[in-house]
């Protein structure tokens, strides 16, 4: 990541920064000079990974790293975490939305909803939402490059034929927790975070000037990634399919540090701030490239309908 900008005097925040992807791509902005917000809802195990970054070679010139509370179970922990980072912060120039349940069985959450969608799509649409005048605002300021990233994943091609029409939809079709069943949620919340995306890029480019039209958004699949979240999931199979793919994807998979470094161009490789037509409202395949997405991701109406239908039961329901 040499060719990264020096991001001395930029701030940034990223969820789900206390493992795995997040933890590389938080590693690598300090290494840039970064102010980064650790987003983590268990502050011991934050703590113990602010340690961990400075023993990872942070020192002088080097960004600084900050825990702040994020709270993804429930969009009410995660509208008062983003109200607390605009008291503390009078810029931030990139968002990393990475947090996500994996596959997993049908549970409902809060509001009615299962988990992985209130997780992986509502509590980040909303923390995103209530940030949007701080990253107007910093993008309004001399030699600025505001940037906000949702990481999604090509298991979003598993997600068919859906709606986004009432708040029942959005526990899916079914509510079976076969292996299939398990995935396809996973991949039906990685579609959203594409439509989402997509649909944002276009909102804010038609805004007024702001800084809405200034700020870029991108969502991206970071590749096969060998983390502890994918390994404990692939052990929960049973005996000995277990053992077995767990031995084959991590024979196919890229380490976290490599897999970062797409997140790392979306949020903050000068090419694509440069060629900004190209690459605003995107979808980044490895390593940076611009890949395509399934034709429900593609779906303007989709894109829209989503949006509202989010909009619609925060309003109703936390705002």
């Amino acid at each position: 990541m040499s060719d990264l900008p020096d991001l001395t005097g930029r701030v940034a925040s990223i969820s789900g920064a206390t493992s795995g992807l997040g933890y590389a791509t938080a590693l690598w902005l300090l290494r840039k000079g970064a102010k980064v917000y650790i987003g983590a809802r268990n502050e011991s195990k934050a703590v113990a990974v602010l340690g961990k970054l400075e023993r990872e070679g942070l020192g002088p010139g080097n960004g600084t790293p900050i825990y702040h509370k994020l709270d993804l179970a429930n969009p009410k922990d995660a509208k008062e975490s983003a109200e607390e980072f605009l008291k503390r912060e009078e810029r931030l120039d990139i968002l990393v939305n990475n947090a996500a349940l994996l596959a997993k069985p049908f549970e409902l959450g809060p509001l009615g909803i299962q988990d992985i969608v209130i997780v992986n799509h509502i509590s980040p649409f909303l923390f995103t939402s209530i940030l949007l005048p701080l990253l107007k605002k910093t993008a309004l300021l001399p030699d600025a490059d505001v940037r906000i990233v949702n990481v999604s994943s090509y298991g979003h091609n598993f997600a068919v034929n859906v709606k986004f029409e009432e708040k029942e939809d959005f526990n899916g079709p079914n509510r079976e927790n076969g292996p299939k069943d398990n995935v396809n949620r996973y991949g039906y919340t990685k579609l959203m975070n594409i439509l989402w995306t997509k649909e944002l890029s276009r909102r804010l480019k038609v805004s007024v000037d702001d800084g809405s039209s200034r700020i870029m958004c991108l969502s991206l699949h970071p590749g096969t990634v060998a983390t502890e979240g994918i390994t404990k999931w692939l052990m929960s199979f049973i005996w000995p399919v277990n053992y077995l793919l767990n031995a084959a994807y991590y024979l196919f998979s890229y380490t976290t540090d490599k897999a970062s470094g797409t997140i790392l161009i979306a949020a903050a490789a000068p090419n694509v701030r440069s060629e900004r037509s190209e690459y605003d409202g995107a979808y980044l395949i490895p390593i940076g490239k611009i890949g395509k997405v399934s034709k429900d991701a593609s779906d303007e109406k989709k894109q829209a309908d989503l949006w509202n239908l989010t909009e619609r039961i925060l309003f109703d329901e936390i705002l």
